[in-house]
Parts: structure tokens; sequence; C-alpha cells
């Protein structure tokens, strides 16, 4: 497209700031709205698949992240009596390389100064409430109890899965999770290039992610468990070391991190939701990230769709000539694979979080003698790579996984 737009993003998100990098780049004009006072990320570790790490090699961004990281190998995960392996991913199975955990600051970080050197400016301290037309088939954004923002030839929500500029607010999952970041020591007796988890059935799941450097330069991970976002309130009235003793029994290797969880207050609880939009895009309008494609974290593709929902989008507006045909472009190009991959862990989700008896016993009697089975690795290994249905050949970047 030889016109420069002008943009507006929704949200300082990992998504938003890589649409903002991306389409600065290009030489149009983007302005990016953020209800903090200053940007600032939010959550711990992730994993970043082959695929998101092509997007970042694509910005300039590997290199850095890949430094800060951690290489993960395997994804590997236990009944409570280690009897059952239930879940495991080994990368070794693919010819496209490991995944890489990080910590969400320091990809955050990554993005937020490149889109600012890029050009992008940030605008703190706007709480957005919706979006609307205007004369020209612009579009401006609505704020709470201020004055709305100037047109723009394009807004792009980043704002997440409950996000308000998506038609229907979607339901919470009944499971999220606690997650903190703790320092990681080689001494607590953990594979270093492994994510593991130990569950209970459905009904419990605890988990560490080895994710490098901290900003601050300290070595680290994150822990996670899983919790009804119904039973919040039940978990902050019990004593604190009560669920320390829960968590311990579950998995007893875990006594030398909890002993680093010194209060409550160190950790934060998500909530997820499972919805799409199917209709992503509206004149002079167009939802990237979870505000497009909301879903429980247990395929590991969040920030991963988000970064190729970035290159995706700019790869359309610079390759058709109006911004209308981009949006279609955009639109078609992921469809077929967040289809794929939000039927998947529709699919998946109940089997490691759920009140539930039968997914579990489906888990631990069913998908575990499969996996030893031909073709179960490599399919695995693809699926939570994020590979399946090529989603980055269709932006000219299949050559970057690796």
């Amino acid at each position: 497209m030889s016109i420069k737009l002008d943009i507006a993003v929704a949200g300082c998100g990992i998504s938003g700031m890589g649409a903002a990098l991306l389409l600065a780049r290009e030489g149009h004009r983007i302005t990016i709205f953020e209800r903090f006072d200053q940007a600032r990320p939010v959550g711990s570790g992730l994993m970043l698949q082959p695929t998101g790490l092509a997007v970042l090699n694509h910005m300039g961004l590997r290199g850095a992240i890949h430094a800060s990281g951690a290489p993960i190998t395997r994804i590997l995960g236990r009944t409570a009596d280690k009897r059952r392996l239930v879940l495991d991913v080994n990368y070794s199975a693919l010819k496209n390389g490991s995944g890489v955990a990080v910590h969400r600051p320091v990809l955050f970080n990554a993005l937020f100064t490149a889109a600012q050197v890029a050009g992008a400016q940030i605008q703190p301290g706007h709480t957005i409430a919706g979006t609307e037309l205007v004369s020209g088939g612009k579009r401006r954004l609505t704020f709470a109890n201020c004055q709305p923002s100037a047109a723009f030839d394009l807004v792009i929500d980043s704002l997440g899965a409950f996000s308000p500029l998506r038609p229907v607010a979607p339901e919470p999952l009944d499971f999220g999770a606690l997650w903190t970041t703790v320092p990681w020591e080689e001494a607590d007796g953990f594979t270093s290039d492994w994510l593991e988890q130990r569950y209970r059935g459905a009904r419990q799941m605890v988990g560490i992610l080895p994710c490098g450097d901290t900003l601050e330069g300290r070595n680290s991970a994150t822990f996670f468990w899983s919790l009804r976002g119904a039973d919040l309130p039940a978990w902050n009235a019990q004593p604190f070391e009560a669920w320390k003793a829960e968590a311990t029994a579950l998995w007893p290797r875990m006594a030398p991190l909890l002993a680093r969880i010194t209060n409550r207050e160190m950790l934060t609880f998500a909530r997820y939701a499972h919805a799409t939009t199917w209709a992503p895009a509206a004149p002079a309008f167009v939802h990237i990230g979870d505000s497009y494609h909301a879903t429980s974290p247990q395929l590991g593709q969040g920030a991963n769709f988000g970064l190729i929902d970035a290159a995706t989008l700019a790869h359309s507006i610079e390759q058709t000539p109006t911004l209308p045909d981009a949006l279609i472009q955009y639109t078609r190009a992921r469809r077929l694979h967040i289809a794929l991959y939000q039927t998947l862990s529709y699919l998946f989700t109940p089997a490691y979080q759920s009140d539930k008896a039968w997914p579990a016993f489906i888990r631990d009697h069913v998908l575990s003698n499969l996996l030893n089975v031909w073709p179960a690795q490599p399919f695995m290994a693809a699926l939570v790579s994020g590979v399946l249905c090529g989603p980055l050949g269709k932006i000219g970047l299949r050559g970057l996984v690796r």
C-alpha cells in the first residue's frame, strides 16, 4: 500500500506492540492508547514457539530474546503418583528447533522499545470504552469520562480477551491459575530446559517453567497453580501455609520453590476465556490477539498467535492496494489456523482443567497410552509448536522457522 495510514492501536500488549512496530517501520503513523499511566506488562513467564520466534526474527528481536530467555526442549506432565505420563511434547520430534520461555516484561520491553524507535507514539492514561465511525470512513476511539480520540484510518483492537471492543463479552472459563515469578536455582533439581507439571485428576495442577533472566538479570522461573475462579475467595480465606502444604503434597519437589513464596500477595490470579470473533474486521477496525481468539493457555499459543496476527496484518496492509482489501486478506489468512487451534484447545482443556472425573480418566488411560504410538510425538510437537496449517507461509516467513 503506497498510502501511509493514521493507525490507532488499542492496548499495549504483545500483539499490539508487534503490530505497532511492524506498521511503524513501514512508515504508517502509529498511536498506541494504553489505560495505565505508564505502559507496563501484565503477567509472568510465557512460551515462545517456533512460530512466534520466526516473527521476532523478522522484527530483528530474536537474538535479544534468545539471550535472555530459557530454551525449552520438552513439556512433561505426570499424575501426582508419577505412575502415568499424560503429557509429553519433545521438540526433537520436529526440525523446527525448541521453544524459548521468556519473562513477559523482557519480551514487552524489547517490543515496546523497538516500537518507539520505529516512531510509534504512546498515549497513556486512556481507558477505552468503544469506537465509532466518523465521516470519511474513519474511526475514532471513545474513552471513559473524557473526549474521544482524533479520527484514524484504522483502529486495531489488542485489548485482550475481555476487550470492551469485542461484539460480545466472553464468559470466563471455570478454571484460571495463580502464578508468580520465583528465583531459579539449579540445586532445586528441576531440568533447566523442561516445562513440568503435576496433576491430581483434572482439578489440581501445579507447574514450573524456567524462563531465563528478569529485567534485573535474575535467573527466574514461573510457578503456576490451577484454581477454579469460584474457589478464589476460599483460597484467600484459608491459611497460606495450608495451601503451601497442599501444593507440596501434590508435588513434594516443589518445596524449595514454595518456600520462596512468602505471602499470598506474591501470587496473581489470571482468568481465561474461550471465545472467537469470527468476523474480526469491520470498516476501519480489526481485532488481533486475544480480542480475536481468546483461549485457555493449555496449548501455549497466546503470545505466539498475537505475534502472527501482527505480522499477518502488517503483511496484508503492505501487499494490497486498499485497506478494505487488506482486512479481507488478513481475515482469510488467519481463519483456518485459528479455527483449528481454537477447536483443539476447546477439546484438550477439560483434560487438564475440569471438575469432572471423565476427562482426567480419558487423559490418564487413553491419551497417556497413545503418547508412545507413532505419530503421536511428531503430532504433539507440531501442535504445540503452532505450525499446523502453515500460518507463516502465507506471509513469507516459512523459511524462518528453525
